[in-house]
């Protein structure tokens, strides 16, 4: 399968300082906006369905969020990705009750509901190695977690290296 999924540089912010969930959601939302792969409606979208549907992930070492709604707010498959100066608090997918502290939030905009489950199983496979997971959290550029996170989701452009072989050379 094809994936046609945006996801570049500027969509990736590291070094982030929020202090909320919603902050961060937000700042993620607008970077989608700005570059026109979502709606005007997929802010209040992504906002509301967190509130239900926690999306809060806690790694062996580091938490993750994953904000993401419904595909009739997306105009482009996209993916933005914050990884946070100081972890922020979302709920646990699947336990509300409980609290994650977020260190990297990756905010999925989808066409299709079979990409949504196919970026969260992608994403899950990062989130399994520990090592990647330091290396991202750790990036010292937005290129270097960009070129990361397309490598081990399998979104790699022909010639791009990944920051892990790169240092091979």
């Amino acid at each position: 399968m094809t994936r046609q999924l945006h996801f570049e540089e500027r969509l990736v912010e590291i070094n982030v300082v929020r202090e909320t969930k919603e902050e961060v959601i937000t700042m993620l939302a607008h970077l989608l906006k700005e570059q026109g792969y979502v709606k005007d409606s997929f802010l209040a979208a992504l906002l509301e369905r967190e509130k239900v549907y926690s999306t809060g992930l806690p790694l062996k070492k580091y938490g993750v969020a994953i904000p993401h709604t419904d595909v009739v707010h997306v105009n482009e498959p996209a993916i933005a990705v914050a990884i946070l100066d100081q972890p922020v608090q979302f709920q646990m997918m699947g336990s509300p009750e409980t609290d994650v502290m977020a260190d990297i939030v990756f905010v999925l905009a989808v066409k299709e509901p079979s990409e949504q489950i196919f970026m969260l199983e992608s994403l899950m496979n990062l989130f399994q190695n520990d090592e990647l997971m330091d290396t991202l959290k750790h990036a010292t550029s937005r290129q270097e977690a960009m070129l990361l996170i397309k490598r081990e989701i399998g979104l790699s452009a022909p010639g791009e290296v990944s920051p892990a072989k790169a240092s091979k050379s």
